[in-house]
């Protein structure tokens, strides 16, 4: 109805020796040691899929997907480092007439798992503990001049992560307390011509 279209799907998958140096440390410092160490990893998961042609004068698209994860390496069964069971993205357009169009995205993200170290200097990474969720809003307002058949041009303005969302890319647990570290927000604001001819 209405011009949408979606699916619906599960997986399931499962890997012996398994490099995942990123995974299973949540550090990206990786050494020529980093690949020696493997796991059996797991997951499975469900995913839904509702779109709307961008081309109508209201379009847009949203896929989610749920999942778990796990990493067995020795007597250590974890959840790798960079699981986030929720992952939404949806995206909407809306042409107002005469080739002006405003656009949106958002994307939403769980937290990821809170690390700690084990007596022997592994890591262990806890679901219910997990960092803030990452939530990011891009902005779009594009304006179009058809000069002939076969030529256009336009002007655009948009702003990537105009909601400032931090994403967190280690969260370290320790006896008492746990803190989130990561780069900063970084919004980018940006004005643009864009042309087009065949």
């Amino acid at each position: 109805p209405g011009n949408v279209s979606g699916s619906f799907g599960g997986f399931v998958n499962a890997t012996d020796r398994m490099s995942d140096p990123i995974g299973l440390s949540q550090t990206f410092d990786i050494d020529e040691r980093s690949g020696e160490r493997r796991a059996f990893g797991r997951s499975a998961g469900l995913e839904l899929y509702l779109k709307k042609p961008l081309t109508d004068r209201l379009g847009g698209l949203l896929s989610y997907t749920f999942s778990r994860a796990s990493r067995t390496f020795g007597p250590i069964e974890t959840i790798p480092g960079y699981e986030r069971p929720h992952v939404l993205n949806a995206a909407l357009t809306y042409d107002f007439g005469r080739q002006l169009r405003l656009s949106t995205k958002f994307v939403y993200a769980s937290g990821i798992p809170g690390r700690r170290a084990t007596e022997r200097g592994e890591f262990v990474f806890l679901g219910d503990d997990r960092s803030r969720p990452f939530v990011r809003l891009d902005l779009k307002v594009s304006k179009r001049w058809v000069a002939s058949p076969n030529f256009w041009w336009g002007l655009y303005g948009e702003v990537v992560n105009a909601t400032h969302g931090v994403q967190v890319v280690r969260r370290v647990c320790g006896a008492s307390a746990c803190r989130d570290e990561g780069p900063g927000a970084i919004t980018v604001p940006s004005v643009g011509i864009e042309a087009a001819w065949r």
